[in-house]
């Protein structure tokens, strides 16, 4: 488990103590590392992409203010080990998948002035750095029935079993079994008794095949190296007898030696490398059939994928194809026992629905083989967790991971008395407790009420003291003040009411007397703000805007399939954008100082 990741001089990230992130990073889930714009999600990501096989290595570009003098830092721990630098890259290898969209000019020269055409690009992706060459062997059959003896005509050509991915795989698994035998007098000895027996034999190549008894094959099939390469050619159908074993073991130590063995090292880099230059096709033509130019290319003995302008693709069809490539990219270079982290940055935050169950899958498919790997998946958004938790990702697959220390914490007591509202019935009824909650509790209102004794839930954890304008206002406000100092965790739910009533106590301290009980009356804050425009006084957009966030925070509603659970509301994380919140803070007009229940009273 990697519990922590420290980063410094890089990007957003100084030398404080802002960029020392606490978290449990699970290997082989789908880690969703969630932070609000601002936060320094790109300073993160740069830090990873900088971490190379020799160690940290920052671009000027990245560097923190592109100061020189500052010295970068990445850590991280791992199972309790502090790992950094070269330590860190030799642990781990990371690698981070990101947009390849960048805007790109093209410059025309038409005689006295020239023509400037600017585009968006997707930059080509690099898949296969180096191109292995084909493999050759010199293999000569009359060569090796010369070399038989006097029968070598009973040999077959077994040419064509070289060009036999999996007859050569045999031979690469099987590599030290070949050398003890070519390296051992006993066994060579044994192999060459066959051949002196055999070579007695005369007549036709059929006549001495029957003549040849499997007798003879006893001594040397007792050898285990023998036995156990003889077994898996006979497994696999490369002979169907022991005749057949024979022969395609002699002819294979006959020419064994470094040339063999290099020709299966390159005949299974080139036989892979096809393999995934036909995985990366299937996928591009999958995804984008209409689209059939985008393929892998060989260039310049190395493997690309092109693409069109970026403005010829869809932009969810664009981001789900690059994201595809560098995940396929990323997993064909997986080697056995090692230790991996992927940082996916923001790829799933701007995908539209459909593409995004399409990311999802591919991610998913990809956790689901048999990884014979360790690998830290991680997900870096600002999105909401019941985002990814609404497609493919099972609550197993994933591990939700708050980035920002002081994000809200969304206690149940203010949700289940939201919720406890909405349950009500009778909502069309005047006085009924639903609309009297609304009016004078949901909604600003200066008079003052006690419905306490009329809440009555049998949930634990509620609180019918909500329903008394002094205990809610009071308990709004202490967490709104939670919230603007940032020095501990606030109830997002109570910051979205008590900023419900900021707007709606202005608007109605603004208008003419006349009018007021008139605005108490509308239930909509939208409708409220619109009343106030309809006489004259000028609503600022701020209000509007932010009633985006209150809004949604009036129906919550319990999960059905876990009464103890609520369907979760984005607005808990729009809260942590810093433009939102510094916008609150000028509504309430905070200037550092505890804010007093009289500005919502």
């Amino acid at each position: 488990m990697i519990t922590n990741i420290t980063v410094k001089n890089i990007k957003g990230f100084d030398d404080s103590s802002r960029g020392n992130i606490d978290l449990e990073l699970v290997p082989n889930k789908v880690n969703i590392l969630i932070a609000p714009n601002g936060f320094g999600k790109s300073s993160l990501a740069a830090a990873i992409s900088s971490l190379t096989k020799k160690g940290l290595r920052v671009d000027v570009e990245n560097k923190f203010r592109k100061d020189e003098s500052r010295e970068p830092f990445l850590s991280m721990t791992l199972n309790g080990e502090i790992l950094e630098d070269a330590k860190l890259s030799n642990e781990i290898t990371c690698v981070v998948i990101k947009s390849h969209v960048e805007a790109t000019s093209i410059q025309k020269n038409m005689g006295k002035f020239s023509l400037v055409t600017n585009h968006l690009d997707i930059s080509d992706i690099v898949v296969k750095n180096t191109i292995p060459p084909k493999a050759e062997i010199s293999y000569k059959f009359e060569s090796k029935k010369k070399a038989f003896g006097v029968n070598g005509k009973i040999l077959f050509n077994i040419k064509d079993l070289f060009g036999d991915p999996k007859f050569v795989k045999i031979l690469d698994n099987y590599k030290d079994l070949f050398d003890k035998i070519c390296s051992t007098k006993r066994r060579l000895a044994l192999i060459e008794n066959v051949v002196s027996k055999i070579n007695t034999y005369k007549g036709t190549t059929e006549k001495i095949k029957t003549l040849i008894d499997e007798s003879i094959f006893t001594e040397i099939k007792r050898d285990e190296c023998y036995s156990q390469v003889a077994l898996v050619l006979n497994e696999n159908g490369f002979a169907k007898d022991a005749l057949d074993e024979f022969i395609i073991i002699y002819q294979i130590i006959k020419i064994w030696g470094g040339e063999i063995k290099k020709y299966i090292n390159c005949f299974m880099d080139r036989y892979n490398y096809e393999k995934e230059k036909r995985l990366f096709d299937d996928s591009l033509n999958l995804l984008s059939p209409e689209w059939k130019g985008i393929k892998t290319e060989e260039i310049k003995n190395s493997l690309v994928v092109r693409y069109p302008y970026a403005n010829e693709l869809s932009n969810g069809q664009r981001d789900v194809l690059t994201f595809v490539t560098e995940l396929i990219k990323f997993r064909t270079k997986i080697k056995e026992g090692k230790k991996y982290f992927l940082l996916i940055d923001e790829v799933f935050d701007y995908l539209d629905d459909a593409n995004t169950i399409v990311a999802q899958y591919y991610l998913s498919n990809f956790l689901n083989k048999d990884l014979s790997a360790e690998i830290y998946v991680c997900v870096l958004t600002h999105l909401d967790p019941k985002y990814f938790r609404s497609y493919i990702f099972s609550s197993k697959k994933i591990n939700i991971q708050y980035l920002l220390k002081s994000l809200p914490i969304s206690g149940n007591a203010m949700k289940m008395f939201i919720a406890h509202r909405e349950g009500l019935s009778n909502k069309n009824v005047p006085n009924s407790l639903y609309n009297n909650l609304s009016k004078y509790l949901f909604h600003y209102n200066p008079q003052k009420v006690d419905y306490s004794s009329e809440l009555i839930s049998s949930k634990s954890g509620f609180r019918k003291t909500f329903g008394k304008t002094e205990v809610l206002k009071n308990y709004l406000i202490e967490e709104l003040n939670k919230y603007f100092s940032e020095r501990e965790p606030y109830e997002p739910y109570a910051v979205a009411m008590a900023l419900r009533h900021r707007v709606e106590k202005i608007c109605y301290e603004k208008i003419e007397s006349t009018l007021k009980n008139d605005f108490l009356e509308i239930h909509k804050t939208t409708d409220k703000l619109d009343f106030c425009l309809d006489h004259g006084f000028d609503v600022p957009d701020v209000f509007y805007i932010v009633s985006a966030i209150h809004n949604e925070a009036d129906h919550l509603k319990f999960d059905p399939n876990n009464p103890n659970d609520f369907l979760e509301k984005s607005m808990v994380y729009k809260l942590q954008n810093n433009v939102i919140k510094q916008a609150l803070k000028k509504l309430f007009e905070y200037n550092g100082e505890p804010i007093s229940v009289d500005s919502i009273m």
